[in-house]
């Protein structure tokens, strides 16, 4: 907003731009609700995106998937049946290859047919699953490969679809047909009758991520002074969210974000904003070990469970690796090499993998592994090399710590993440993002 020389707040086309665009988004995600209690609106929620997707430009049909992202769990033609979001993603992907057939670089194309040959091979021909692997680094790709200008806007959008898919989690109870498709988790026993929160999210751990990764992009902008005070106001509402998950992971890497906040704004000499955020923190722990709050008993006792040994703090998941590491490094070389494929069961006797690296290497090998990674650098290597800032870490270091505890590989936003991951640290100091510059100077 603007004030002219009376000190009159003027509100400008751009914002009003920017309040359409919030609105049109709020009435999709209603859209998206109103399918879970009467399913035939679910054809008119996908059928209008589709044709927002097919108007739009490709920076805006990516803000449009991110806002969706949160949502994908319950945006769906029926309980059983693949997110529609998958759907939409391969639309917009196609769209953008047709669209930029011309300027493709003919060596990543190939890499990408390999890649998408080995999903699908691996795959026991199961096609919605292949899909889902196969949109996963072509999202990246083609977000990248697009006008950059919409970058910061996507964040924004993810953010608004989290908020709001929480918001809507709160009255669950009242939405026909919602606990067909979120299963609150029943298998921790929790003091005080508290429930674990998962907003629309089917398991509260792959919510823990989605909301750590906003929570730390929106701190990191707020310390690049790239955003106001509202980025506090939505990050203390997400973190409240994420304390209802009782996660365990959730607290310690806030833990790990707070300080990390902190240690930046006294380095930037904001005394008096760093000094009300360590006394907001001091409460925080005084609360926690005090039992003042009951949702901090039971994390607490999360923690305590089991004698606070190494098995119980892990939730047994050095177990589950080691299972794993045995597949993975098994006497047949060959799977070593090019892995048990995306279609492939777990192993007998486990779970799944509770670490994103092992689900790479137990599914893809290390040929399989190597090529989305190799799609992947490519993609996000299109931004400026220049010199980076402890600022810029926030959302990969709460990514990469994340995804040593949980198997991403199969979520619906694992290619969002990566690419919100990759926009905050091309971030410079002014808040823009480096990619931006680039396109700019090729026009």
């Amino acid at each position: 907003m603007e004030r002219n020389e009376l000190g009159v707040i003027r509100i400008t086309p751009t914002h009003m731009d920017t309040v359409k665009e919030i609105l049109l988004l709020i009435f999709i995600g209603a859209l998206i609700i109103a399918g879970v209690a009467v399913p035939a609106v679910s054809y008119v929620a996908f059928a209008f995106c589709a044709v927002l997707i097919f108007l739009m430009k490709a920076d805006q049909g990516f803000c449009l998937l991110f806002f969706l992202a949160p949502f994908a769990t319950v945006f769906k033609f029926s309980v059983s049946s693949a997110s529609c979001l998958t759907y939409l993603q391969l639309l917009l992907v196609v769209m953008t290859i047709i669209h930029r057939a011309q300027h493709t670089d003919k060596k990543m194309f190939a890499v990408l047919l390999v890649y998408i040959l080995y999903v699908v091979f691996g795959s026991n021909l199961n096609v919605t699953l292949a899909i889902k692997q196969i949109m996963i680094p072509l999202t990246i790709y083609c977000f990248f490969y697009t006008n950059p200008d919409g970058n910061i806007k996507a964040f924004n959008c993810f953010v608004l679809g989290l908020l709001l898919s929480s918001i809507v989690s709160l009255f669950m109870d009242a939405i026909p047909n919602m606990e067909k498709y979120i299963i609150l988790d029943k298998t921790i026993e929790l003091r005080d009758d508290v429930e674990r929160m998962s907003g629309l999210y089917s398991d509260p751990n792959y919510y823990t991520i989605a909301l750590m990764v906003a929570i730390s992009g929106l701190l990191s902008r707020f310390a690049a002074r790239r955003v106001g005070y509202w980025a506090l106001i939505i990050s203390l509402a997400l973190i409240l969210f994420g304390i209802g998950t009782v996660s365990k992971s959730f607290l310690a890497v806030l833990a790990i974000v707070y300080v990390y906040f902190l240690i930046c704004l006294y380095s930037q000499k904001r005394y008096r904003l760093a000094t009300v955020f360590t006394a907001v923190g001091v409460g925080f722990v005084a609360a926690i070990l005090f039992g003042r709050v009951a949702i901090f008993n039971n994390i607490l006792a999360r923690f305590e469970a089991g004698g606070g040994n190494a098995d119980s703090l892990m939730t047994n998941r050095n177990v589950i690796w080691e299972i794993y590491l045995d597949s993975i490094f098994s006497n047949n070389l060959l799977r070593t090499i090019l892995g048990h494929g995306i279609g492939a069961g777990y192993p007998k006797g486990s779970v799944a993998a509770h670490n994103t690296a092992l689900d790479f290497l137990y599914y893809y090998g290390f040929v399989g592994t190597g090529v989305f990674l190799v799609v992947c650098s490519a993609a996000a290597g299109k931004a400026e090399k220049r010199r980076t800032t402890a600022i810029n870490m926030f959302s990969w270091v709460v990514l990469i710590v994340l995804m040593m505890m949980l198997s991403c590989l199969q979520a619906f936003d694992f290619a969002f993440l990566i690419i919100m991951a990759v926009m905050n640290f091309r971030m410079d100091q002014n808040g823009t993002s480096a990619l931006s510059h680039q396109e700019s100077a090729r026009r």
